[in-house]
């Protein structure tokens, strides 16, 4: 009974407990289905990879800007719109990995590590990433690639396709491993041992992080697949330790030989790495590849040198990171390709005419690959490697009405937010390399694209990746034709440890050859031939009837040439209310010269005898429109046409005697008729009149353009300031430490020269990082406010239309007339609407707020400039009293050297200019995020009282009626 009650105790606490943690999330929509217990747990729970890619799409595939992933009680954080995911990205408190990517088992790698280490090893890996670095890889690249199509050379024309991932993998392996080991590391012994530990790590790595029951270690140690790869780590890691420790040895040797010869054959390059004398010219003109290891074993780490550890994770997260990414982002190309012939040909066109002659590549070939270019980012957003993603918060972040506390995870699906047709258009499941037109790009959400993540925290190698893939796919087109039996249709994906086909890339080679064709085209035309007939009957009639015939015929027959108010390419298929209403005047025009005609006809049955009229009367005057819901046609021809129709029945009936009254009720109501149709047709001439003039003449282009204009003045003002505040700061304290290197005299000067080199690296490697984190900053900003701008311009440009909509529905549900709609004028609404509009563009007339945060970044600069410039003086003058002729050393008994002084102080020196840059960078983030907040507050408040006004203009229409005029 104890028991019973304890557990009851327990479960009535967790439940409490459960209820208070996870009750932020009450009010996130959800996805169905949702069981008891297990929340949406149950539709991932004991599914192969396969089925749960396809279980994440479907929860994925809504309308919602966020959602909830319930597994059991605890929520997982399903962001799905730009905006939020942007914010995600770029906030500080969102830049942790989920404990899933532990598994990975690289704790100090980029990919993995918590933020306050990441944001250290990422300020110093930066400079191993930089343009230079990558040129120098490009012959490796191009070997490995050499390799591949000579592999692939051997499958031509073969009848059964190949798998492409089983050429592009080696390919990718061969360059990742080359580029950060060394040249000759796949010629080692245990090299393929090596391979093959790298695949089962990798495939017990995805193995473990979808599948939930393998999670707790203690589960996952007593499994085959945790044997398996500990052996296979323990292969992998004595291969690369081996290495490493190699290339260690050898520049701790060359470093000490340095020293002890003192001959200062050591230096640093541009980004703080040690650089040897006699490998100096290849080293700073980046003459030979700049090896991955290499550069690990130099550069400074805040301050210490990489362990051995933090190197091994490093370089196993370049492998993981880009081997398979790559090798499967090639063959999804590849297969794309061979799916859309026209966009292959264009592709391959463009690589024979840049890679004619058999030239070499470099990055100006590359660059100038622009369509190939497109190619590879619509291959990255139909298929991208990285389809998911997650990030764990360490602090709450509000994500719309949402506030997420510390701990909880964030769920990113690349796959559908490239899909969305919000963000790429009706098509946006089709293969379409123009999305990425520059005009395109531009005026999409930056943050609806991630192919390498986002924000700070975004692939380092991203370059890396698109230059190997450029050299890859360009031998590939310039050697074969691509061919697949697969159709677009059929592809799916599932989840390794990144996104993968379901099924093998099976494609087809064929030798490419240069072929050209014609297209015959050919045009059809089809001619309507319309049969007019006139009857003509026997049987008598009155001569006033005959009279009135006459004249109705020839006034109507004026009408029926008379001009239409509408074209017929208004009928251009549409969902939008204006559409509709183009199609109901377009329509009433066609249905009353249809209605003219047909009476025409009736009247010219009219002569002095009716014999052979009358079975063709009823006939003749069969129209469709006489049940038409058209509300014009209902209230200005179908009276005259029912009038009419009563005649065709009289002389059906041969009822002689009631022709003549009827003929003159006939003339009675054509007359009202034409009074209405001419009032109708003015009103319809107004209505159009006023859309489109309300439409078409309200443009604000000039405006953005200006707006643009001066945020990209200001922006490369800015920034030209920012590097020339830094270079005068170089340039200043370069003088300085020229000026001490010259004196002469003492012992220390050779260790007095690696000190005050080391600083002024050092200084060097912060400022150039300052002045790249405020470009970064700079170029945030103008998005954020091209953005913001292109958004406000999508929804001005929408405004004269939205003025008309309402009204426009209330006289298309017959809540008011055509009558009412034609004396409300759009201009004048728009007009008052006008400066509504340009309140808001006033909003981004920000110049001073954005140069405020960058002038206290010039005077922190100055400031820091000055205290840097009177220590190195300070400095200069105790070095310059030691060679004084009346200099003696003696004086200073135990006093400190100059030296051993300058040392200590210079250490200081590099936390002050270390935390001065932090300091600084940090101001001007927080100004700018505040500038941006500001915006679009601003941005907020003017669009809400436009639309209040906008609101009511459409509410004092619904009331008009046809005895009340609207003032506006």
């Amino acid at each position: 009974m104890i028991t019973l009650w304890l557990l009851g105790v327990g479960i009535l606490s967790l439940y409490v407990y459960c209820k208070i943690k996870f009750k932020f999330a009450e009010k996130i929509p959800r996805v169905e289905p949702l069981h008891p217990i297990f929340g949406n747990g149950l539709e991932f729970a004991q599914k192969n990879s396969y089925e749960i890619f396809k279980s994440l799409s479907r929860a994925y595939d809504n309308d919602k800007r966020i959602f909830k992933l319930s597994f059991g009680p605890i929520p997982v954080i399903c962001p799905t719109h730009p905006d939020l995911i942007q914010k995600i990205m770029t906030e500080p408190v969102s830049m942790d990995k989920p404990f899933v990517y532990d598994f990975m088992r690289v704790n100090h790698g980029l990919l993995t590590a918590q933020y306050d280490e990441w944001r250290v090893h990422r300020k110093a890996l930066n400079p191993t990433f930089n343009t230079r670095i990558l040129n120098s890889f490009i012959p490796i690249f191009t070997d490995c690639v050499e390799k591949m199509i000579s592999n692939l050379h051997k499958h031509e024309n073969d009848q059964k396709p190949i798998n492409m991932l089983e050429f592009t993998s080696p390919c990718t392996l061969e360059m990742i491993c080359r580029t950060s080991l060394g040249g000759k590391v796949l010629e080692r012994e245990g090299k393929q041992e090596f391979i093959e530990g790298l695949e089962i790590i990798l495939h017990n790595v995805g193995l473990r992080i979808f599948n939930a029951n393998l999670y707790p270690d203690f589960v996952y140690k007593n499994t085959r697949f945790y044997r398996a790869e500990m052996a296979a780590r323990k292969i992998c890691y004595a291969f690369t330790d081996k290495v490493i420790r190699e290339k260690r040895a050898k520049f701790e040797e060359r470093l000490r030989s340095s020293v002890d010869s003192n001959n200062n054959s050591a230096m640093s390059d541009e980004n703080g790495n040690v650089v040897f004398a006699d490998e100096e010219d290849d080293m700073l003109n980046y003459k030979k590849p700049q090896i991955f290891v290499d550069q690990l074993l130099t550069i400074p780490n805040d301050g210490k040198p990489f362990t051995h550890e933090e190197i091994t994770d490093h370089i196993y997260t370049m492998i993981a990171a880009g081997n398979e990414t790559s090798a499967t982002q090639a063959a999804h190309a590849c297969l794309l390709l061979a799916m859309h012939p026209e966009v292959q040909e264009r592709a391959a066109a463009e690589v024979r005419e840049l890679l004619a002659d058999d030239v070499e590549y470099t990055h100006e070939i590359l660059k100038q690959m622009e369509y190939l270019d497109l190619v590879i980012k619509e291959s990255q957003r139909l298929c991208p490697v990285a389809a998911v993603f997650g990030r764990k918060t360490t602090g709450p972040i509000q994500l719309d009405e949402f506030v997420i506390p510390k701990g909880f995870i964030l769920l990113l699906n690349p796959f559908t937010l490239h899909r969305k047709k919000e963000f790429w258009g009706p098509n946006a499941d089709k293969f379409d390399p123009d999305n990425f037109l520059p005009e395109r790009v531009k005026a999409r959400h930056p943050y609806a694209y991630l192919p390498f993540s986002g924000g700070p925290r975004g692939c380092i190698g991203n370059r890396y990746a698109m230059m190997s893939l450029k050299i890859m796919l360009s031998q590939i087109l310039k050697n074969f034709k691509l061919t697949t039996e697969i159709p677009y249709e059929k592809l799916d994906f599932k989840f390794k440890v990144s996104m993968h086909l379901s099924f093998e890339h099976l494609i087809k080679l064929e030798p490419r050859v240069l072929c050209t064709g014609t297209m015959d085209y050919r045009k059809t035309f089809s001619v309507l031939l319309l049969l007019w007939g006139s009857l003509q009957g026997y049987a008598k009639i009155s001569p006033k009837v005959i009279s009135l015939q006459q004249v109705l015929y020839s006034e109507l027959q004026t009408l029926e040439k008379s001009a239409l108010v509408t074209h017929p390419t208004y009928t251009t298929p549409n969902e939008g209310v204006l559409y509709r209403l183009r199609s109901v005047f377009h329509e009433f025009e066609r249905q009353n010269q249809e209605s003219i005609t047909a009476i025409l006809r009736v009247l010219a049955l009219v002569d002095h005898t009716l014999e052979n009229t009358i079975q063709d009367c009823e006939k003749v005057f069969h129209l469709p429109s006489l049940d038409s819901e058209n509300v014009l046609f209902r209230d200005v021809t179908r009276p005259l046409l029912l009038h009419v129709e009563a005649l065709c029945q009289q002389i059906a009936s041969k009822d002689l005697d009631e022709i003549e009254a009827t003929m003159v009720t006939v003339e009675q109501e054509a007359n009202s008729y034409r009074i209405r149709l001419d009032e109708t047709k003015r009103n319809m001439q107004i209505v159009l009149q006023e859309v489109d003039n309300g439409v078409e003449s309200f443009s604000i282009r000039s405006k953005v353009d200006e707006l643009f204009n001066e945020i990209e003045l200001i922006n490369s003002t800015i920034h030209r300031s920012i590097v020339a505040s830094v270079e005068n700061l170089r340039t200043r304290q370069q003088s300085i430490c020229d000026e001490i290197l010259q004196i002469q005299g003492t012992n220390d000067d050779a260790n007095m020269a690696v000190a005050i080199e080391s600083f002024m690296e050092f200084l060097d490697n912060e400022t150039e990082l300052l002045v790249e984190d405020l470009a970064e900053q700079l170029d945030d900003w103008f998005n954020q406010t091209a953005n913001m701008i292109n958004a406000v311009e999508e929804e001005m440009r929408e405004i004269p239309r939205d003025l008309m909509e309402s009204p426009v529905e209330s006289f298309l549900q017959n809540e008011s007339s055509l009558k009412c709609l034609a004396e409300y004028s759009t201009r004048k609404a728009v007009e008052n609407m006008r400066q509504g509009l340009e309140s808001i563009l006033h909003c981004f007339i920000i110049a001073n707020d954005t140069e405020r945060p960058f002038e206290m970044a010039y005077n922190q600069l100055t400031q820091t400039d000055g205290d840097i410039q009177q220590t190195l003086q300070d400095i200069l003058h105790c070095h310059q009293s030691t060679v004084r002729d009346d200099y003696n050393v003696d004086d200073f008994g135990n006093m400190a050297s100059c030296f051993e002084m300058t040392k200590p102080i210079l250490e200081a020196l590099q936390d002050f200019v270390d935390s001065k840059m932090d300091e600084i960078f940090f101001h001007v983030d927080i100004s700018m995020y505040y500038n941006e907040l500001k915006m679009e507050t601003c941005v907020y408040y003017k669009a809400r009282e436009m639309m209040l006004s906008l609101s009511s203009i459409n509410h004092q229409y619904q009331k008009c009626n046809m005895e009340n005029e609207i003032e506006l």
